[in-house]
């Protein structure tokens, strides 16, 4: 019987490693090795916490079956995630970001993307005709966020996802404030979902912590080779506190909801406020619906 995304979010994925005690909380290997039963040989495959880590693997696969990844790797930040893409392209490739991104991604892009000689392009991802225009023979990917921060643009990714494959080229969202609970770009035709676990899904405001969710097994190949290489992965105790984070997801993002639709239908009926633009995500219609949400605005 498949679990739901409620139930995903308090219980976790069924783990290939099972606590011997049977707690009720994974417990945290804060350990650096693990030892050989025999010489090279760990009966569990765990050999180093750089590399992997039960706790932490908790955690991935956890969060990817709540986005529908093959397999997801976790980063000691939103943006170590984000470098591990960007380190999947070579000289002279052009990436498509969205004009509104967060800023540290910005800074990326000027500081190490440039000095690597991959050509980033800026474009207004919600203008569909823009963005395709903007495709070159060397587009490599489409990368944006959905809705944007701090703007709240929001871009159709299924459509997206059509130019992407058109081109040939990944399509990469940045799913952070939208949550899996909301939003999953993988169903919406998207290759690489990128999250800043850092915001809504540790949701506590006490570790920093990034995502990367494929969708095939090459490219979680890659991103495995790239995070055991560089050695961003997140540590065994963050995993653990998001772990604990995630319990919560789907009340508090149905919580974040109300509240914000609370605060437009206030706003609506003062005489000081021109217009309230509301994204309508009612999780009773929109909640596992792959359609962007309407978007409705109110004119005073």
């Amino acid at each position: 019987m498949s679990k739901s995304m409620d139930t995903i979010c308090v219980h976790g994925k069924e783990h290939a490693v099972k606590d011997q005690n049977y707690a009720i909380s994974y417990p945290i290997y804060q350990t650096a090795s693990f030892s050989h039963l025999t010489p090279g040989h760990n009966p569990n495959g765990f050999d180093y916490t750089r590399e992997s880590n039960p706790t932490r693997s908790l955690l991935e696969e956890t969060v990817s079956a709540l986005e529908g990844a093959c397999d997801t790797v976790a980063f000691a930040s939103g943006m170590a995630a984000v470098a591990a893409v960007f380190e999947y392209f070579k000289p002279r490739d052009h990436v498509i970001c969205g004009e509104d991104l967060y800023g540290g991604v910005v800074r990326l892009a000027a500081v190490i993307s440039a000095k690597n000689n991959i050509e980033v392009e800026y474009v207004d991802t919600s203008d569909l005709q823009a963005l395709k225009a903007a495709v070159r023979e060397n587009t490599k990917a489409i990368y944006f966020e959905t809705p944007t921060n701090p703007m709240m643009h929001v871009t159709d990714i299924r459509a997206a996802a059509e130019i992407a494959k058109e081109a040939g080229a990944l399509l990469i969202v940045d799913n952070t404030f939208m949550t899996p609970y909301f939003q999953n770009p993988l169903s919406l035709g998207a290759d690489v979902v990128i999250h800043s676990g850092t915001k809504y899904l540790s949701g506590h405001n006490d570790t920093i912590c990034g995502f990367l969710c494929s969708k095939d097994q090459k490219l979680a190949q890659h991103f495995r080779l790239i995070s055991k290489t560089t050695g961003g992965t997140l540590a065994p105790f963050e995993s653990w506190l998001c772990l604990r984070g995630l319990k919560t997801l789907a009340l508090r993002m149905e919580r974040h909801q109300s509240n914000a639709l609370a605060a437009a239908e206030w706003l609506k009926k003062q005489d000081c406020v021109e217009n309230v633009e509301i994204a309508l995500i009612f999780s009773n219609y929109f909640k596992n619906i792959v359609d962007i949400p309407e978007k409705m605005c109110y004119k005073i």
